[in-house]
């Protein structure tokens, strides 16, 4: 005979269903009286059809739950169980229909537990199985409507949510739709820990809720890329150990991986505690689908979330271009009796080298040239302090040689041990037609003679710039410029360009361009220098700074 068992006041009752309605509730007419100021008068009641016992709530303040589901005129099974407040009461019939094992004979059961896995490798191949023939029986094609239903359902969530959490919402809406689940979970790993966390949860139909699930199961599914499916969570222990597991009764539990090459991000994990809608093999393979698309919406928001990073580095890198392009002359200062160009090339947004020309009186100049190791962000600030440097030396009255130590000396306190910045520095005097220099590091520095048409090409005469800190410069460097005699301040970006098949430009090309155009505007022959090496370099990428300044002494 059906019965009723409760545990009330520690105390376990079993009641007998001997008849055909069974009223449920505090109130001295029920047949079943429980305590409580949570439980209604006539909280609800079970009565007996054609089909077997039903239950329902009768309009109670706190409801009536089956195995964790609104309880209206639900069909009850054996060891179902109804949720009343702070009372749980068992549903016991050995003739109410039972649901029979299913035929796992794809994947391991262990006859123990009845627990099936099932590796990512079997889920490859059944991603990549096709049905074959016309004779396929109807179940068959059945299951295959419902795959193309799921996979495209889950297809369009990954394409047109605007968020991973709306992803997440919507695959748990495919799981609730097409899945016999009481409860489902996305759990991730998260980045610093690994650590699974839940991402989004359902219970009975609602968001939310202090939900667990077997910590030893979601560990195994992730470590070992298998799916899990057990026909009896209350056995097998690895299930059991979680406490709302045994609480709910459930039953039938399935998690699989979210996974996508050789990559675990986590796991889908579903439950329910009824034994006629207990999960099959099917069914895991329709959660490991979900899981897949799942492991696709985390690698499109990786990548979008990559692509985002790059554009706003790229913004923030266009406005430091700007800036570092900013500080370079507009416009060559006036010098009687010299024509002046400049112009400088990063190879990347912002670049390591940098040129400056600043007057100090109506008859001498500064000139500055700076190179630093490598290109990009950190040498483009490294030249650009350099130049700041200068500026500052120059309005504190520093001269030449005390101007060269200072800047060195705070790039040695400044710079990492593996970085430097070769510089020349000097003064063109136009009343002499002598330039003084230091040359840290940087050169060869060209020198064409009007008289011979002929380029000397100079040493560097010092340390690069912030290697070693100095008590005095070194002895300074003069040239004399002759009437049509050009000085050329060139990185070896130039010098060291190479083409498709690895030579390079080299200093014997750059001194046949100055030689055959040394008679031209400065600026066209810093733009015919430019042209030389973009053609010797044919399809060949840009793979250092390019900066020129020449100077050249107009003809008496």
């Amino acid at each position: 005979m059906p019965s009723i068992k409760l545990s009330q006041r520690g105390q376990e009752q079993t009641v007998a269903l001997d008849k055909d309605e069974v009223l449920i509730g505090r109130g001295a007419d029920c047949d079943i009286q429980l305590v409580g100021n949570s439980i209604s008068r006539r909280h609800a009641r079970l009565w007996r059809d054609g089909a077997g016992w039903r239950v329902a709530d009768l309009g109670s303040r706190n409801g009536t739950r089956v195995n964790d589901l609104p309880g209206t005129d639900k069909l009850l099974e054996d060891g179902d169980r109804i949720h009343l407040p702070d009372t749980v009461l068992s549903f016991v019939d050995e003739r109410a229909p039972r649901t029979a094992p299913s035929p796992l004979v794809d994947a391991p059961v262990d006859p123990a537990t009845r627990t099936m896995f099932r590796t990512a490798v079997d889920f490859a191949a059944l991603a990549s199985a096709q049905p074959r023939g016309p004779a396929a029986d109807p179940a068959a094609s059945e299951r295959l409507q419902r795959l193309v239903r799921v996979v495209s359902g889950a297809a369009r969530a990954v394409l047109s949510s605007r968020s991973l959490d709306e992803v997440f919402q919507r695959m748990l809406d495919l799981v609730f739709e097409h899945l016999p689940v009481q409860r489902g979970f996305v759990m991730l790993r998260e980045p610093a820990g690994r650590e699974l966390v839940t991402k989004c949860s359902r219970h009975g139909g609602g968001s939310g809720g202090n939900l667990t699930f077997s910590r030893t199961i979601a560990e195994q599914v992730c470590r070992d890329r298998v799916g899990v499916l057990t026909l009896d969570a209350q056995a097998d222990d690895r299930f059991a150990r979680g406490e709302s597991i045994l609480a709910l009764g459930i039953r039938s539990a399935m998690a699989a991986p979210v996974w996508h090459g050789d990559t675990v991000e986590g796991l889908i994990c579903v439950d329910n505690s009824q034994r006629s809608r207990a999960f099959d093999e099917f069914d895991l393979d329709l959660l490991s689908a979900l899981g897949n698309h799942l492991a696709v919406a985390l690698e499109q928001a990786r990548l979008q979330q990559v692509a985002l990073e790059k554009e706003k580095l790229d913004r923030e890198l266009s406005v430091a271009r700007e800036i570092q392009m900013g500080v370079l002359p507009r416009s060559m200062p006036p010098v009687a009796g010299y024509d002046l160009a400049g112009t400088s090339r990063p190879a990347e947004q912002t670049g390591g080298d940098i040129y400056d020309l600043v007057p100090l009186d109506d008859s001498r100049l500064i000139l500055l040239l700076g190179d630093a190791t490598g290109h990009g962000v950190g040498p483009a600030l490294s030249v650009t302090q350099v130049r700041s440097m200068l500026r500052i030396a120059l309005r504190l009255g520093a001269d030449l040689d005390a101007a060269f130590v200072q800047i060195n000396n705070q790039l040695c306190q400044d710079l990492a041990d593996n970085r430097f910045v070769t510089a020349f520095l000097g003064v063109l005097d136009r009343r002499t037609h002598e330039l003084r220099y230091h040359a840290g590091g940087q050169g060869p520095l060209l020198h064409f003679h009007a008289a011979s048409g002929e380029c000397e090409w100079r040493k560097a005469t010092t340390l690069p710039l912030g290697l070693i800190e100095a008590s005095a410069a070194s002895a300074t460097h003069t040239l004399r410029l002759e009437p049509g005699d050009v000085v050329g301040l060139i990185t070896d970006g130039v010098f060291e360009y190479e083409n498709p098949q690895g030579e390079q430009f080299q200093l014997e090309r750059a001194g046949r361009v100055v030689e055959s155009h040394q008679a031209e505007p400065m600026a066209r022959l810093v733009e015919l220098l430019l042209q030389a090496v973009c053609e010797f370099g044919g399809t060949a990428p840009q793979n250092d700074d390019i900066t020129i300044v020449l100077v050249r002494r107009l003809p008496d």
